[in-house]
């Protein structure tokens, strides 16, 4: 509800399409974009562990896919992919130590 609420203010403001214009004239090229922003997502997922909270940037990349014609599981596999995979290889996730313990490993 509260997210909800969240963007329809910013929708209303239009600071979204306002903010997606900005990066695109930054960048000028969506194609070194994507890689950025998937990598920022790994990175955060890989170092913070905070993947669940990372998906409410889901809305924001697909409407920013849709600006440059790209097809919108464009949007969400920039931000899945890069979360889970940095889930993958997170350095600071508590369940690879429970599941060490379960097949026997010790801690290193």
């Amino acid at each position: 509800l509260f997210i909800g609420g969240m963007f329809g203010i910013l929708n209303k403001t239009r600071a979204i399409e306002s903010g997606l214009e900005r990066l695109l004239h930054v960048t000028s090229n969506i194609y070194l974009l994507i890689p950025f922003l998937m990598i920022v997502f790994f990175s955060v997922e890989y170092l913070y562990g905070v993947g669940q909270s990372i998906f409410w940037f889901i809305p924001i990349v697909i409407t920013l896919v849709k600006r440059v014609g790209l097809n919108e599981l464009i949007g969400l596999a920039i931000v899945a992919i890069a979360v889970k995979v940095g889930y993958l290889a997170s350095i600071t996730n508590h369940m690879h130590f429970l599941s060490r313990s379960f097949v026997g490993f010790t801690r290193v």
